[in-house]
């Protein structure tokens, strides 16, 4: 990852020894429930180590403010969600048509979401707040990178660049639509309409821009 431009995000201390990265990884955990309870704005420094059950100088050892911790979460919490999207850009799913692939992914990428503590704030979070929306930047590039790979291998003619395009498009699309599944958690049906939806403009999309 690259490093923050804002000191504000920055780590004090990297945690290097397995009893540090325990600590580190509590706090974070902790600080994961606390998010997904009530969001951002209430969570404090004394209140994260009042609930980890630290002294406060424990948490200032790893973060100089909350916005840090913060940071250091929604980076932790986004590489677990890329766990779960990972597999679909893998060359054993080559075979599969682009619809086939498409259906899997998108089912197991609207489950992915909820399967990581506190998405729903934290995508809102890293919308809102500047320091935040660089990891959204930064996430959103790694996966157009996975997904420009999967597209060349199955589409070898076209230049990087234009493959590159297509990638990009298809995760702002798939950014801002799971970003309103999770804010409106819509009924099944409508939540289904708008699966299918991005579904099918993804593959219209790659139809289009590569499959002439």
């Amino acid at each position: 990852m690259k490093e923050s431009t804002t000191p504000r995000v920055t780590l004090r201390k990297k945690p290097t020894q397995a009893r540090s990265i325990q600590k580190y990884n509590r706090i974070l955990d902790m600080v994961a429930e606390l998010v997904e309870s009530g969001g951002t704005d209430w969570i404090t420094t004394n209140l994260i180590a009042e609930k980890v059950g630290v002294p406060i100088g424990t948490i200032y050892q790893f973060f100089p403010n909350k916005e840090s911790i913060l940071y250091a979460l929604f980076e932790r919490q986004l590489h677990q969600l890329d766990t779960h999207f990972e597999p679909f850009f893998s060359e054993a799913l080559d075979e599969l048509s682009m619809d086939q692939l498409m259906g899997q992914a998108v089912f197991s990428m609207s489950t992915a979401y909820e399967k990581v503590p506190g998405m729903v704030n934290i995508m809102n979070s890293m919308h809102v707040h500047p320091d935040f929306r660089e990891l959204v930047d930064i996430n959103n590039r790694r996966l157009a990178k996975w997904l420009s790979g999967l597209l060349k291998r199955r589409f070898p003619d076209e230049s990087d660049d234009q493959l590159m395009l297509v990638a990009e498009a298809v995760v702002e699309l798939g950014d801002s639509i799971f970003r309103k599944l999770l804010q409106l958690r819509p009924r099944d049906e409508l939540r289904e309409m708008m699966l299918i939806g991005f579904k099918l403009a993804v593959i219209a999309l790659v139809d289009q821009r590569l499959g002439s």
